[in-house]
């Protein structure tokens, strides 16, 4: 698998927060279509992240994921008895015009859920300021207003930010395998 300079600054960023991995640890990702890997099978970032740490990463994002639908799942996610989760979410949210109050309630609550049964979590955020500057004026500032509800939620849980994993991947066709996915 290809990877930008800013995904492998993602990889390390994570291995920071996974410092000593171990077999014993049930190290999960949760999120959309950007965790899943649309079109892409085992090309997915927890499956290079997984050869990266050397240890088991078990990819539960699903295509279609959003905040909502994410926390009526925590329960079930936390039976599996994890001991890390990586969550990325808030795209869907986004492109289908989740108010950014509703989402960022969601997202304290799941991260409540989750830190609740002191599971480590770090929480990556679903687009870059290239991102955002590359949309419509209007656009980008209900984005902005996203980027803060990550930003808070990270202060108020006092868990890692990822703010940037995919870099200039978005505008680069051999990362892509449609318009909108990274992987």
């Amino acid at each position: 698998m290809k990877v930008s300079i800013y995904a492998e600054v993602f990889i390390l960023s994570i291995m920071i927060f996974f410092f000593g991995c171990s077999s014993r640890q049930r190290i999960i990702c949760l999120g959309d279509s950007l965790t899943s890997g649309y079109l892409v099978d085992d090309k997915t970032y927890p499956k290079y992240l997984s050869k990266k740490v050397n240890a088991p990463i078990e990819n539960l994002g699903e295509i279609g994921e959003r905040s909502y639908s994410l926390l009526a799942k925590i329960p079930s996610v936390l039976e599996m008895k994890p001991t890390h989760i990586i969550l990325e979410i808030g795209a869907n949210d986004f492109f289908l015009h989740t108010d950014v109050k509703e989402f960022k309630r969601n997202l304290m609550e799941i991260i409540d859920l989750i830190t609740h049964e002191n599971v480590k979590v770090a929480l990556i955020l679903f687009f870059n300021d290239e991102i955002a500057n590359s949309l419509a004026y209007v656009e980008r500032d209900v984005l902005l207003d996203y980027k803060k509800a990550f930003i808070d939620c990270s202060k108020h849980f006092c868990i890692p930010l990822v703010e940037d994993i995919w870099g200039s991947a978005f505008f680069n066709s051999k990362y892509k395998t449609d318009k909108y996915h990274p992987n």
